[in-house]
């Protein structure tokens, strides 16, 4: 019997959470090839003058629904006519530390945690579209 091996094929959301915006990415790794960025999309997300956490915590989490949303309608098909799979294996997360680390000072790790402890519910979105995986 013919045996063929399959191979190895991920796809991967990149977000970026800046201090006025957030950017998303979807990219596709293939085994023992360099990674090929296949959508990008930012949103810019508006907070007042006076710093309120909450407040920018939630700009920060609708913006994150809409560029989800983007990714979904616009970025996902591109993964899939790159031959990558429509489902993500893999997300990574970045924070704009410095912005962090000025604006929130000590309490940085507690902003954080909020933000993600809220996260699941726009990735819910993201994943529960249909035809994702």
């Amino acid at each position: 019997m013919l045996g063929f091996n399959k191979p190895d094929v991920h796809s991967v959301l990149l977000i970026d959470i800046a201090s006025t915006s957030v950017g998303i990415g979807l990219s596709g790794i293939r085994d023992k090839s360099l990674p090929e960025l296949i959508f990008t999309a930012r949103i810019p997300f508006a907070h007042n003058a006076d710093f309120d956490t909450k407040h920018i915590e939630g700009a920060m989490l609708l913006a994150l629904r809409d560029v989800l949303g983007t990714a979904f309608r616009e970025g996902v098909p591109l993964l899939k006519r790159s031959n990558f799979p429509g489902n993500i294996n893999h997300c990574i997360i970045s924070f704009s530390s410095p912005w962090f680390t000025s604006q929130l000072g000590g309490s940085t790790s507690r902003f954080v945690s909020s933000l993600l402890e809220r996260y699941d519910e726009p990735m819910e979105i993201f994943e529960s579209e249909k035809g994702l995986h």
